[in-house]
C-alpha cells in the first residue's frame, strides 16, 4: 500500500504523525545514524529524525518467516531505499548494498533487490516507533525477500 511518494514527510503525505521524541531530529535514538558510503559520489548520513522528514511511504506487507509463521498486512512507514541511494549517486561499479546493523548483523543485497520500489528503510511499524528488540530505531524492509 503506497500512500504517497510525492509528499515530504508523513504530515505532507497525509499520514498520522508519530509522537516519539526520537523522531524529532534532536532527541534522536542515542546517536544512531544511517550512512551510505563506498562506491558513491556523494556519501550521505541521516538521523532517524532526518529520515522522518524525507518523502515518506507506508507499505502493507505480509511477512513469512523461515520458522513457519506469518503475519499478514503488517504496516511499515519509512523512506524508499531507492530514494536514499539516488541521493548518494552510486557509481556504475556499485552492484551490491551491504547493510550493517547493531550487534554485528549484516545483510548483503544486490542493488537491484535493495532498490526495488517496495524496499524501504522503515522507522515505524503499525503506527509506532520500532523498538530496539525488533531491530529499531529503523530496519531494512525488503518485502520480496
Amino acid at each position: 500500500m503506497l500512500r504517497s511518494d510525492a509528499a515530504t514527510g508523513a504530515a505532507k503525505a497525509g499520514l498520522p504523525p508519530l509522537a516519539p521524541e526520537r523522531l524529532s531530529g534532536s532527541g534522536d535514538a542515542d546517536g544512531w545514524s544511517l550512512r551510505i558510503f563506498g562506491l558513491v559520489d556523494r556519501p550521505q548520513r541521516w538521523t532517524v529524525g532526518q529520515l522522518a522528514e524525507l518523502p515518506t511511504v507506508e507499505r502493507a506487507i505480509d511477512i513469512h518467516c523461515v520458522t513457519r509463521w506469518s503475519m499478514l498486512d503488517t504496516v511499515w512507514r519509512g523512506v524508499r531505499v531507492a530514494d536514499l541511494v539516488a541521493r548518494a549517486k552510486p557509481s556504475s561499479a556499485a552492484t551490491h548494498v551491504m547493510a550493517h546493523a547493531e550487534y554485528g548483523y549484516t545483510a548483503n543485497l544486490p542493488m537491484a533487490d535493495a532498490t526495488r520500489d517496495e524496499s524501504i528503510v522503515a522507522y515505524a511499524y503499525d503506527g509506532a516507533e520500532i523498538e530496539p528488540i525488533h531491530g529499531g530505531p529503523v530496519r531494512l524492509v525488503i518485502p520480496h525477500l
